[in-house]
């Protein structure tokens, strides 16, 4: 996406290594200071997870309220990961999720690219993972109404 002039991404874990915060709130408190501190107009957060039920896989979107730009930039990017890498469409969620609560984004939505317990699902992640990143590329594309460059 930074090759494309008209993006910059920013991540708040740039090496695997990467520990913000010592539990689940000080590692939230830590991401939301630092996208507070960005000069950006949207925030996307992209998560993955796993689930010992088969049948629980796919990938879904969560974002505050029905009917707003983040509702439907977060619909632009789930049909894009769906339509491009081939995961079950989960739908999304209204739901307070905190990180979209405390950040001042024009925007903001959470993307669950993928929940994972097979083998072979699990695969899907590591062996495409420029496909998953190509999808959410495609959906701010489609959410702006820009064509690729």
């Amino acid at each position: 996406m930074n090759d494309d002039p008209r993006f910059t991404a920013r991540v708040s874990r740039p090496t695997p290594e990467t520990v913000l915060g010592t539990s689940n709130a000080t590692s939230l408190q830590a991401r939301v200071n630092m996208a507070n501190s960005w000069p950006a107009d949207y925030f996307i957060s992209i998560h993955c997870n796993s689930n010992t039920n088969p049948a629980i896989n796919g990938s879904e979107v969560y974002v505050y309220r029905s009917n707003t730009q983040s509702y439907w930039l977060a619909q632009h990017i789930l049909n894009a990961i769906v339509e491009r890498v081939g995961t079950r469409d989960n739908g999304g969620t209204i739901e307070s999720v905190a990180v979209c609560i405390k950040t001042y984004y024009h925007a903001c939505c959470i993307g669950r690219i993928g929940i994972f317990k097979q083998y072979f699902r699990c695969t899907k992640l590591r062996d495409d993972q420029r496909g998953f990143a190509q999808g959410i590329y495609n959906g701010l594309l489609s959410y702006f109404g820009f064509s690729p460059l």
